[in-house]
């Protein structure tokens, strides 16, 4: 028995689904499902469908195997897209920035379609204990509706613009860019699926360009601002509380931070004041480390100009392993600092080194 539960109307307004996107899709994901008999007299106008077809023992079955076959259309066609505008951009120049080149090639990976709700079920067929399930993308009403969900993305991106360009500190201008980085994602992904869906190159917003002199600023900013090392280590002697504190700096040092003394000009920098404590562990493993050590920091950040708190906090490195308790503890000093760097606007990652 077979139903029938979509058809297109005339000039293509009402689709399912997608055809395969020939050539670059192709030598990705290998032959196209066979066209349905009752999308084969739609044509041309069937050229704007992607399909995907099913077969199991349930409708839910069924269904979710064209879906995720066309989804794997679309992210094998996403791949090759990407490369063409990458190529556009070194080829043509045609506003498409080497920025946006960069970007969109990162994600190539990543991209994928997230949208079963707008496939449509167009064909169920049943053959025994079986189903058969035909589903359709309409390309051009999908790329509609992305284009709207880009739209609203874009709003909010301008919206966290005008809040970061209103920021003259590091660190709110560092949490500031680093929002819009994660949107930033979302919205580079969504431009190549639209490429993809339209077969065309997608236009590079200017927000992002907007976005990248944002990035340019806080390097400049963090380049500028001095961090004083004034913490109070909590145990041991004072000569190794001390040599603790100045590995801690120079941990912050190697992620792009400027450290001074406590002991430096109260008026050239931030202070970084806070509780700095260890605890070491001895272990008896065969093979392994003897000594483990973790750290642990209470801290807040203050203002030179206002001695007000700028930022305030607690962050642990992770347990670490060494030969000697002193360098146990420099290697979970070294994770410690790489959380607290990023806190303070690094763009090193969190579990660094």
């Amino acid at each position: 028995m077979r139903l029938r539960l979509g058809q297109l109307a005339p000039g293509g307004a009402h689709v399912g689904g997608l055809l395969v996107v020939f050539g670059l899709v192709a030598a990705c994901v290998g032959s196209p499902p066979a066209l349905p008999k009752s999308l084969k007299s739609l044509a041309p106008e069937w050229s704007r469908v992607l399909v995907g077809v099913g077969e199991a023992e349930s409708f839910e079955d069924a269904r979710r195997q064209a879906v995720v076959s066309i989804a794997s259309q679309l992210r094998a066609d996403v791949v090759a897209r990407d490369h063409v505008v990458a190529q556009a951009s070194r080829e043509e120049r045609t506003g498409v920035t080497e920025g946006f080149e960069r970007i969109v090639q990162e994600i190539r990976v990543d991209t994928r379609f997230d949208h079963p709700d707008w496939i449509e079920t167009t064909e169920v067929t049943e053959r025994g204990s079986r189903v058969r399930v035909v589903c359709t993308l309409d390309r051009l009403r999908a790329a509609s509706r992305l284009d709207a969900e880009i739209e609203e993305d874009l709003m909010e991106l301008r919206t966290e613009l005008d809040r970061s360009r209103s920021q003259a500190a590091v660190v709110p201008l560092s949490r500031s860019v680093e929002r819009m980085r994660a949107s930033r994602k979302s919205l580079v992904e969504k431009l190549a699926l639209l490429a993809t869906l339209r077969r065309l190159p997608a236009e590079r917003p200017r927000e992002l360009a907007a976005l990248a002199a944002e990035e340019v600023r806080l390097e400049a900013l963090r380049a500028q601002t001095i961090l004083r090392i004034c913490l109070e280590p909590v145990g041991g002697s004072a000569r190794g509380a001390e040599r603790l504190s100045a590995s801690f700096g120079a941990s912050l040092a190697s992620r792009g931070l400027r450290v001074d003394a406590c002991s430096g000009d109260a008026d050239a920098g931030h202070r970084l004041q806070g509780r700095l404590q260890t605890r070491v562990f001895e272990l008896s493993q065969p093979g392994g480390f003897p000594y483990f050590c973790t750290t642990h920091l209470v801290f807040q950040l203050i203002d030179p100009g206002t001695g007000e708190v700028e930022l305030g906090g607690v962050e642990q490195g992770r347990k670490a392993g060494g030969h000697s308790p002193r360098e146990a503890c420099h290697a979970s000093m070294d994770l410690l600092a790489a959380r607290v760097a990023r806190a303070l606007g690094s763009d090193a990652p969190a579990e660094a080194k």
